[in-house]
C-alpha cells in the first residue's frame, strides 16, 4: 500500500522545491515516488485548439491522449469516489505519494514556512515536521531547506516506507 505525505504551506513558501528535492532523494535510494498537486479551484488544463480541447468543446465528457510512453486525461464530472478509484490504479506499485496542498487524503504533514515564521498547522495532529530557514517552531521537528538528505531519512523512518517488492 502506498504511503502518503502531504506538503503544505503558504504560496511561495518552497513547497514545490521541497517536493523536487525529496523526489530526487527518494528515487536516488531506489524508491518509486509519485506526486499529486491538489488545488481548491478549477482550472482549464487542456490548451485551446488541441484535439482533446476541441473534443471537449464539442461536448465530450472526457478526452484522453495516449502516446507510447504516457497518457493525459481531461475529464469533467469526476466524483471523489471516481478519483479514489483512479488513484488506486495510478499509484499501484508506488512506495510514496507526495501530495502538495490540502485535501484528497488524510496523511502525515510537513509544513513549509516562509520568512514570516508563522505556522498555519501547529494545531494539526498530522503535522510531524516543518521546513524553514532560521525560525524554530517549538515542539515539532524542524529542518532547514538545505538539509533535504536528513529530512528524507526522517520521513523514511517516521512513515516506515518500504521499497516495493521488499
Amino acid at each position: 500500500m502506498v504511503k502518503k505525505l502531504r506538503i503544505v504551506g503558504n504560496k511561495k513558501s518552497g513547497k514545490t522545491a521541497l517536493i523536487e528535492g525529496l523526489a530526487r532523494q527518494f528515487t536516488g535510494k531506489g524508491f518509486k515516488v509519485a506526486a499529486l498537486k491538489t488545488t481548491s479551484h478549477d482550472h482549464e488544463f487542456d490548451r485551446s485548439d488541441t484535439d482533446t480541447w476541441r473534443y471537449r468543446k464539442a461536448g465530450c465528457e472526457s478526452a484522453v491522449l495516449i502516446s507510447p510512453g504516457e497518457f493525459v486525461c481531461h475529464a469533467s464530472g469526476v466524483t471523489e469516489e471516481d478519483r479514489k478509484r483512479i488513484y488506486d490504479i495510478l499509484y499501484r506499485g508506488i512506495d510514496l505519494l507526495i501530495l502538495e496542498g490540502t485535501g484528497e487524503f488524510d496523511a502525515p504533514v510537513i509544513e513549509c514556512i516562509d520568512s514570516d515564521g508563522k505556522s498555519e498547522y501547529t494545531g494539526d495532529s498530522m503535522l510531524f515536521a516543518v521546513v524553514n530557514d532560521g525560525v524554530t517552531i517549538p515542539e515539532i521537528r524542524n529542518f532547514r531547506r538545505d538539509n533535504i538528505t536528513e529530512l528524507a531519512q526522517y520521513i523514511i523512518d517516521k512513515l516506515d516506507i518500504i521499497k516495493t517488492g521488499t
